[in-house]
């Protein structure tokens, strides 16, 4: 059984890819622009744990087979590049949602801790990532769900409180929509990431993808298209788009 990944994956992942690092230049050439942290925070994202951290991984998967140790370079450097989500998303919903509240800084400080250490931690021990299953691993992962079901659970908020203003006039339709886009998108990272848990604790690195692990990838793939859809429609919603949501929130205010 060939070990490469199905040849429409690999297309699927790799557009996935480019998609995320376009959007991820944008909002950082915005967030420099405007010297804006939240938009800067989505551009490290994005890039380094988007991007970099599955673009490094594809890379040392499908084309560095007979280089070992390229390949093993190139999964420390996506295993590092991992640990930026957590506080690039912790960042952005601190500043967005919560910027005055204490607690939240706090948690995003916590968020940053835990990820530098593991990140010392993976250094000190050679740059080898930890054994999978083991407590480091499991703390990576927790700290990024924790992140992640942080941005989902106060965007949701958001959106049923701007639901409420918008039947008195207080928001526009597009607003009260980014919300929900930005709740699903989350939710749906989350799912991304529960994906890659799974395909690691079930196959080796370079098991063959049968068609189980395909199975896997393919879902995992559906959900990332949904996710840049839901990022696209957050920050550069076109005008058919817009039309259509504020036709529906005229609708339904009507029907209120």
């Amino acid at each position: 059984m060939c070990k490469s990944m199905p040849i429409i994956l690999l297309f699927i992942t790799i557009a996935i890819l480019v998609a995320l690092t376009l959007v991820g230049l944008r909002l950082l050439h915005t967030g420099y622009s405007e010297k804006s942290t939240p938009e800067l925070a989505l551009a490290a994202f994005f890039l380094l744990g988007g991007a970099a951290t599955f673009g490094f991984d594809l890379v040392a998967r499908e084309f560095l087979v007979d280089s070992p140790e390229w390949q093993a370079g190139f999964r420390t450097a996506s295993n590092l590049a991992s640990r930026v989500p957590a506080p690039a998303i912790a960042l952005f919903t601190w500043k967005v949602f919560r910027p005055t509240e204490r607690w939240a800084a706090q948690l995003f400080m916590l968020i940053v801790g835990v990820q530098l250490g593991l990140n010392v931690h993976q250094l000190w021990t050679g740059g080898h990532p930890a054994p999978i299953g083991g407590p480091v691993f499991w703390v990576g992962v927790g700290t990024t769900v924790v992140a992640l079901g942080w941005a989902m659970a106060d965007s949701f908020s958001y959106y049923r409180t701007s639901v409420r203003r918008l039947t008195l006039g207080l928001t526009t339709p597009i607003v009260t929509d980014r919300f929900l886009l930005w709740a699903v998108f989350s939710g749906t990272a989350m799912l991304i990431l529960i994906g890659k848990v799974t395909t690691v604790l079930v196959f080796a690195a370079d098991a063959p993808f049968t068609p189980a692990r395909s199975a896997i990838t393919a879902f995992q793939s559906v959900v990332g298209l949904t996710c840049i859809t839901t990022l696209t429609l957050t920050f550069y919603p076109p005008a058919a788009y817009r039309r259509w949501v504020e036709g529906r929130a005229s609708g339904q205010v009507a029907a209120s």
